[in-house]
């Protein structure tokens, strides 16, 4: 349905969301701005009421289909979920769905494969937040860093900048001690 990247729907005539999620999202929650906040009087680029249908949405289909066959068989088989992040993702959908979901950053296949085996620790952080909801992402300044409620899986976690786990649990290490700093402010 057009460039969702960009923001243009598939006819070229109006705009569409940008969304962080895999199903379709309508723009109609109560943070969408109604108007633009570019100042550009030729064009409102104004989505409100829009849906975008993202281009990924076959790997949530993926998801629910591993889900629904691993229920079916009766077997005791994880479900663990690789996604490849450029951007934050809306976890909510595939969460519940996940007994372990594994998030990378411009990782190779190879390196997946070698925790999967048990063969490496995981000991990635997140680079970002990852927010809760879509309606949180509207919400969201784009000029305030670390200003989203982010989300939280089923066993707790919050998934927020430097979060990350490994074979033990929790990261806590050096890295951790170093990003856990206040958000800067202007005062």
């Amino acid at each position: 349905m057009g460039n969702q990247r960009e923001g243009y729907g598939h006819d070229g005539d109006r705009f569409v969301p940008i969304s962080l999620q895999y199903q379709p999202y309508t723009a109609d929650g109560p943070h969408v701005r109604r108007h633009s906040i570019a100042n550009y009087p030729a064009e409102d680029h104004n989505y409100f009421g829009q849906t975008s249908q993202m281009f990924n949405g076959t790997d949530y289909d993926g998801v629910a289909y591993s889900r629904q066959a691993v229920d079916a068989s009766g077997k005791n088989i994880p479900v663990v979920t690789i996604v490849s992040e450029e951007k934050p993702t809306i976890f909510s959908e595939i969460e519940p769905l996940s007994d372990a979901i594994l998030v990378g950053f411009g990782v190779s296949d190879e390196a997946y494969a070698d925790i999967l085996m048990g063969n490496a620790e995981p000991q990635g952080l997140l680079p970002m937040q990852q927010p809760k909801d879509m309606d949180t992402v509207e919400a969201q300044l784009e000029d305030v860093p670390r200003d989203m409620e982010c989300y939280t899986d089923s066993e707790g976690h919050t998934y927020d900048f430097a979060y990350g786990l490994n074979w033990k649990g929790v990261i806590h290490d050096a890295r951790i001690a170093r990003y856990d700093v206040p958000v800067l402010h202007k005062k």
